[in-house]
């Protein structure tokens, strides 16, 4: 599992990620206009990597809300298999928690981030 969190502007995106299964961590900066960022998210998606992605956004994004369902990548929103309060609060738990185990040296195990 591929957690993202996705700070969004019109023109681009800054990304931080944490790989749950390889251990790997890092932030990028994805353009939109020349499709850096679309074809990162595709080549997730075709490695058949479980990605979750959280959103910070300002300005328009609907063209890459629809590229997350189009992937199936989501982002959840309340009222869709989860509560507002479960989304807002249990994503944050997990990606501090997977920093911490990944900032140790240690690969992260599902058990350690529950």
């Amino acid at each position: 599992m591929m957690i993202i969190r996705v700070d969004y502007h019109p023109s681009d995106q800054y990304i931080a990620f944490a790989d749950a299964e390889t251990g790997e961590m890092g932030e990028r900066r994805l353009n939109h206009r020349d499709g850096e960022a679309e074809k990162f998210y595709r080549e997730l998606a075709a490695r058949g990597v479980s990605v979750r992605v959280g959103i910070e956004a300002t300005g328009t994004m609907q063209w890459f809300l629809s590229l997350m369902e189009e992937l199936g990548i989501g982002p959840k929103r309340p009222g869709e298999g989860e509560s507002g309060c479960r989304s807002q609060t249990r994503a944050p738990r997990v990606w501090a928690a997977l920093c911490r185990t990944v900032s140790k040296g240690k690969s992260p195990q599902r058990s350690n981030l529950l």
